[in-house]
Formats: C-alpha cells, sequence, structure tokens
C-alpha cells in the first residue's frame, strides 16, 4: 500500500470550534444566586436550648475609661471636667500665674480620679482642628503632662 496516494480529509469542509452557549449558562447563574440570596439567614438566629442547659457567664476585669476631654478652641484651651479654660495668651506664657493655676486645678482633678477608674496611665483626650498651630497643640500637650496627664489622645475637629 502506497501512502504518497492517500488524501486525508480533502473530502471534508475544515471544521470551526465549537462554540459555547452563554445565554443558559447565564440564565442558570442568575438562577442560582437568587436561590442563594433569597434562601440564606441573615441576622441573628433563634436558638432553643434545653432548660437543663446553663451557658457560662463572660468574666471581664477590664472597665471602659472614658477620658477627660481638653479643647483648643476660639484662643483658650478649655477642659470641659473642671469647667474651666485658659487663654492662648496664658498657654504660651510659662511664668503666667493664670497657667499655674490651671496646672494646679487640673493636677488636683488627675490625684482625685477613683482608684477603680485608675490604670497605669492617666490618659486624656485632646480636641484641636486643623487650623490650630503646630505650637498652640505642643505647648498644650507640654501643660496637660505637667499636670500629670501621661497619655494624651489626640481628636480632630472638623468645626
Amino acid at each position: 500500500m502506497n501512502f504518497d496516494d492517500l488524501e486525508f480529509g480533502s473530502d471534508r469542509p475544515p471544521q470551526e470550534p465549537p462554540e459555547l452557549p452563554l445565554a443558559p449558562m447565564i440564565d442558570i447563574f442568575c438562577m442560582i444566586v437568587i436561590f442563594l440570596v433569597l434562601g440564606g439567614a441573615f441576622g441573628a438566629a433563634d436558638v432553643i436550648l434545653p432548660k437543663s442547659v446553663t451557658l457560662p457567664k463572660s468574666v471581664n476585669d477590664e472597665q471602659v475609661i472614658v477620658a477627660p476631654q481638653v479643647t483648643l478652641d476660639n484662643g483658650a484651651l478649655y477642659a470641659d471636667f473642671i469647667q474651666q479654660s485658659l487663654p492662648i495668651a496664658s498657654l504660651t506664657n510659662l511664668n503666667s500665674a493664670e497657667r499655674r493655676d490651671f496646672i494646679r486645678v487640673l493636677k488636683q482633678y488627675s490625684q482625685n480620679v477613683p482608684e477603680s477608674v485608675k490604670t497605669g496611665e492617666n490618659p486624656v483626650n485632646l480636641v484641636a482642628d486643623a487650623q490650630a498651630p503646630y505650637e498652640i497643640v505642643y505647648q498644650s500637650v507640654a501643660l496637660l503632662r505637667e499636670a500629670g496627664f501621661e497619655n494624651t489622645l489626640f481628636v480632630s475637629s472638623f468645626e
């Protein structure tokens, strides 16, 4: 048998690759998604426990500490927890009597915090906006540290 005389595939037209019908697949995909969304359980589920089961209670020794707030606004440093304010001019003047009195009142407050609330730190929130000069913020932090607040938390204000 002579293989040179044979012509393979000459009778058939060239085949195109098979196409995948996408429309039915998209329909089935949408049906599955709808089924999962509508059939899913969202939110809290009710669990019925037998009366003989007692769930353990969580024991947590930590307390939520609410730090006092000091606001730097309208040309003054205002401490809402002692209802006093200090003008910026007195804040930057280290020898000002008004500054010394403000620090004294702050120290009294920080020393009179109940032992049940005290942690290793004595935090305070300093609220200021973007317009507050860096020097004034720095002086405020220095004053708060001098008054006994070791941990200053910065809060930005957009008002």
